[in-house]
C-alpha cells in the first residue's frame, strides 16, 4: 500500500511539475512584432506614423514618419534602442495571455479617419497580423491596447520628446521673407 502511494504521489507531482514547465514558454528565437501608430486622417501638414520595432533579444527601432508618405514627405527619423530581456519576455507572456497569436478577427463599428494602431507579429516562422483596432470589437480593442501600451512604454521619454519635436517644428507654418 506505501508503495502505491508513493507511485500515485510520484506521478501526480511529475504532472505539476511538467504543468508549471509548460507555463514558461519560452520566447522563439525567430519572435519578432512590428507596432504602427497612425494618427488618423488628417491634412498632410498635421498627420503622422511612428514605428516600433522589437525582436526576441531585445533590439528596438523608432521610426517616426511626419506627413503622408512619398513625394514631398520628409524623411523619416529613425532610432536605435534596447530593451531588457525580462521586459521582453513579460511582453511575450502578454501577447500570449491577450490571445493575440490567432487570426478570424472579428469586426466592430469602424471609427472612421480616427487614429488607429496596427501589429504584426512573427512568432515560430508564423506571421499573426493583428488589425487595425479602430475596426475590431471592443473587448478585443481594450486587450490589444493593453498589449499596445506595453510595447509604447519601452521607448524612453527622450525618443518620445523628440518625435514631439520633429512633429511640432514640421507642423508650424514657415515664413518666408521676400
Amino acid at each position: 500500500m506505501k508503495r502505491i502511494i508513493i507511485i500515485v504521489t510520484l506521478v501526480f507531482m511529475v504532472g505539476v511539475a511538467s504543468g508549471c514547465y509548460s507555463e514558461k514558454k519560452e520566447i522563439p528565437a525567430d519572435f519578432s512584432l512590428t507596432y504602427q501608430w497612425d494618427s488618423g486622417s488628417l491634412p498632410p501638414q498635421y498627420h503622422y506614423t511612428y514605428t516600433i520595432q522589437l525582436d526576441a533579444q531585445g533590439n528596438g527601432i523608432f521610426t517616426h514618419q511626419s506627413s503622408y508618405e512619398g513625394e514631398g514627405a520628409p524623411p523619416p527619423w529613425v532610432i536605435d534602442f534596447q530593451v531588457e530581456q525580462g521586459k521582453i519576455q513579460q511582453l511575450y507572456k502578454l501577447i500570449l495571455d491577450k490571445d493575440l497569436l490567432r487570426s478570424g478577427w472579428e469586426e466592430g463599428d469602424l471609427l472612421l479617419g480616427a487614429q488607429y494602431r496596427i501589429l504584426q507579429i512573427v512568432e515560430n516562422g508564423r506571421v499573426y497580423q493583428v488589425p487595425s483596432d479602430a475596426s475590431m470589437r471592443e473587448s478585443d480593442r481594450k486587450a490589444v491596447g493593453i498589449v499596445y501600451e506595453q510595447i509604447e512604454s519601452f521607448v524612453s521619454a527622450t525618443i518620445w520628446e523628440e518625435m514631439n519635436r520633429r512633429q511640432e517644428e514640421y507642423e508650424s507654418p514657415t515664413i518666408t521673407s521676400h
